[in-house]
């Protein structure tokens, strides 16, 4: 394959990408596609560590992210603020594109901003504010750090639930010694708990909202991308051409809350792109062909992958199958189901009456926990906080983007 170089902006001297990715017209190729669009990618794990690469690919947040950064330059010391979203959503984006606005408005140095991800720290240990800025932790080498007027520390939720508990309790301890702190996550920050355990009142944090992704703005996002690494070279790429409309609609349900996010969005696309060469069997001059990302190409994938299911497993995701395709219109946002909409399409099916009380809840539990699983699960609970366990009559779900895509183009029952 013939070596290209595109150069990417004054931070980087060059990209070197190994393949054709523009077709003649501005279209992705298939063989392009993986790489350009997958966060696994090397250019863009390569530009990822790269300080401000998430900013280029923030759309639609400017208003936002002006709004807070006034509201931190007159805040008092002690103050906090929530950027909640999904993962994926943007919220890394959001706060690198934050401190951006912060350092270029005159408001504050670089070196007064700090940044740390939660599962960074032990929250079963006690920390002083320095212990948490200094790049090396005690009992390692010191090092004397700018005290910040602004403390970024994000997605805690990615921590179970005692951690959470023991991180909000220490934070609510340092408190006093931040000027401004800024938690980002999801459900967890909307808990009273939580307001409780970092001991500030509700009514006193700032707190902000993703926009959710639209088909506009995820193809806004992609050229940004685009651009940003092949700098003009990728000028020219059209994203209408990438995708059938339709294909969009299900990619990106309009669910209420919304279930999709452009990491995932991204990611799932970038998988469609890793499989082309298979499916499409391209060979020789047909890898630098346009790709145009469809549903009948979704279902040569998702049929080649079917796994054989559970008794309750088909049933409730037929089900869900069904619902979608009968009830679902992407003008009209669709609504959370409830825990017995779940055994109403089959949560039950199959398991015996003769099982002990317990022996019934292990199993339901483990039907649960496959229903929800990571990659792989039919459904996402919506307002799930790791800090307050809610009853079963209070649960609320949605189908998952995977759900949605199966529904219109792979689904179990025609």
């Amino acid at each position: 394959m013939q070596e290209r170089e595109y150069r990417a902006y004054h931070i980087l001297e060059r990209v070197t990408h190994y393949s054709p990715i523009l077709t003649e017209g501005g279209a992705l190729t298939w063989y392009g596609l993986e790489h350009i669009i997958g966060h696994e990618s090397k250019p863009f794990n390569w530009l990822s560590k790269l300080e401000n690469v998430y900013g280029h690919e923030l759309v639609g947040q400017e208003d936002k992210i002006k709004a807070l950064a006034d509201h931190i330059a007159s805040s008092p010391s002690g103050s906090v603020a929530t950027v909640l979203g999904p993962f994926g959503s943007g919220k890394t984006g959001f706060v690198f594109g934050l401190a951006e606005e912060l350092i270029s408005s005159g408001k504050m140095r670089r070196e007064e901003i700090k940044h740390r991800a939660m599962n960074d720290l032990d929250w079963n240990k006690t920390y002083t504010v320095d212990d948490i800025l200094r790049d090396n932790f005690p009992g390692e080498k010191d090092r004397k750090c700018v005290h910040p007027r602004l403390l970024i520390l994000e997605e805690h939720e990615r921590a179970d639930k005692q951690t959470d508990e023991d991180a909000f309790t220490m934070l609510g301890l340092l408190l006093p010694e931040i000027p401004f702190l800024i938690l980002t996550g999801e459900s967890t920050l909307k808990d009273p708990q939580f307001f409780k355990l970092i001991g500030v009142d509700r009514s006193k944090i700032y707190s902000v909202e993703m926009d959710p992704i639209t088909p506009e703005s995820l193809k806004e996002a992609l050229k940004r991308r685009m651009i940003f690494i092949f700098g003009d070279y990728a000028q020219g790429f059209d994203p209408d051409a990438l995708f059938d409309p339709e294909f969009l609609d299900f990619l990106i349900p309009n669910t209420n809350p919304p279930v999709a996010t452009y990491r995932d969005a991204l990611l799932w696309i970038s998988s469609m792109g890793q499989q082309a060469e298979t499916i499409l069997d391209l060979k020789g001059e047909q890898e630098n062909q346009p790709a145009h990302i469809n549903g009948d190409f979704y279902r040569k994938i998702r049929q080649a992958r079917r796994s054989t299911m559970e008794p309750y497993e088909y049933s409730v995701k037929a089900g869900l199958h069904k619902l979608i395709r009968t009830t679902y219109d992407h003008s009209t946002s669709f609504q959370p189901l409830s825990y017995e909409k779940l055994i109403e399409l089959g949560l039950y099916e199959g398991m015996g009456l003769d099982r002990t009380q317990r022996g019934r809840e292990r199993e339901l539990d483990r039907r649960m926990r496959s229903l929800l699983s990571e990659g792989n699960g039919a459904i996402v609970e919506v307002d799930k906080s790791e800090l307050t366990k809610k009853k079963d009559s209070d649960r609320r779900f949605l189908p998952t983007v995977d759900t949605f895509l199966d529904a219109r183009y792979n689904p179990i029952l025609e």
